[in-house]
């Protein structure tokens, strides 16, 4: 699918240039093979290395996101329990609840090995080791 190999005008224009025999020239002693298939398979590696590189850069774009979506959800959590309590409980004499003792409180149990941050990390890590292994395979 070469130009040089497709453009009859091309063609006829280096005909004065090149030798054109059938099968084998006896002044160069070679033989005509065509195209040779390491030209065609370099350029079906490169097309997929180009795709691939493409479909990392989403599936890492997607886990950047997750990871963002995850922590600012984590990051809300104290906030959002602090002013739950604060509506439904009212406290008298006791130590008074507040936002940083709740977000203390929410932090340990998400930090807690098998706590939730955790959990979410092994399956995050569950997932890029799967991409990991599945990459391999296909070199």
């Amino acid at each position: 699918m070469q130009r040089i190999f497709t453009d009859l005008t091309l063609i006829n224009s280096l005909k004065e240039k090149v030798i054109l025999v059938n099968a084998y020239c006896s002044n160069t002693h070679m033989s005509a093979q065509g195209v040779p298939g390491v030209i065609m398979i370099s350029r079906e590696v490169r097309e997929f290395r180009r795709h691939y590189d493409t479909t990392c850069e989403v599936f890492n774009n997607r886990v950047s996101g997750l990871e963002h979506a995850i922590e600012k959800s984590l990051a809300d959590i104290p906030d959002k329990v602090c002013e739950v309590l604060l509506k439904h409980f009212e406290i008298n004499g006791a130590t008074a609840v507040t936002t940083e003792s709740v977000r203390n409180l929410i932090q340990e149990m998400i930090t807690a090995p098998g706590g939730f941050y955790s959990s979410i990390h092994s399956r995050l890590d569950t997932v890029l080791d799967r991409e990991i292994n599945a990459k391999n395979k296909k070199k």
